[in-house]
């Protein structure tokens, strides 16, 4: 005999479970790159806003590099959430792979625009580019869904 929910009862219907869907590396790609898009304009979107607080200050290109890193931090800090809620399962692959991705945008641009990005030295760049891949990871772990857990009814 099936448990019931008490909604279902009072419809009294039964809940019929959800049909799972099947773990492939397609689909783990697909949802990689959806991950990675929602990333890239959440990215944007706090870029505009960051660019918007930056033009009502005084003085505002000495804060750009501050400013630039903080959102690329917190960028890549979501983007490891964004990824784990999209896929559900396995936050080092999901944080990992969306901070591949985001490594893999975010490299060719720095070493275009290096002279005009920052006055950071080489090493300092790389050590930052990997904490990036850190965060992403650190983000997927600290935003993963979490296990409801089932609370025992005391019967009378």
């Amino acid at each position: 005999m099936q448990r019931s929910t008490r909604a279902s009862v009072k419809a009294g219907k039964k809940r019929t479970p959800s049909p799972k869907k099947e773990e492939t590396p397609r689909r783990f790609l697909q949802d990689s790159l959806k991950a990675l898009l929602l990333t890239v304009g959440l990215g944007a979107l706090l870029l505009l806003l960051v660019a918007l607080a930056l033009s009502f200050i005084e003085d505002p290109l000495a804060r750009i590099p501050a400013a630039g890193l903080l959102l690329a931090a917190v960028t890549a800090f979501f983007g490891g959430g964004i990824a784990v809620r999209i896929h559900r399962t396995g936050a080092l692959l999901c944080g990992l792979g969306n901070g591949a991705g985001l490594l893999l945008l975010m490299l060719p641009l720095s070493l275009l625009f290096r002279s005009e990005a920052s006055g950071y030295s080489s090493l300092v760049s790389c050590l930052l580019h990997a904490a990036l891949l850190l965060l992403s990871v650190g983000g997927a772990f600290f935003l993963r869904p979490r296990p409801k857990r089932r609370q025992t009814r005391k019967r009378t």
